[in-house]
């Protein structure tokens, strides 16, 4: 789809794209809370607010 965006040869090989620009949107990371919540959730501003689990939680300690 970028070959033909562009209108790139065939000879010519995408190895690497990356995206520019201003975020659609205002995400905010947060921690999941300790009721153990992971969904996404909006404000009354609409700011997406994204729990994500700290890695000290993911991790297996044997």
């Amino acid at each position: 789809e970028v070959q033909n965006t562009f209108s790139l040869p065939e000879e010519m090989e995408i190895m690497l794209v990356i995206a520019l620009g201003y975020p659609a949107e205002s995400v905010v990371i947060e921690d999941v809370t300790e009721q153990g919540k992971i969904e996404y959730w909006r404000d009354e501003k609409g700011i997406h607010y994204v729990p994500k689990r700290k890695i000290r939680d993911l991790i297996i300690n044997y």
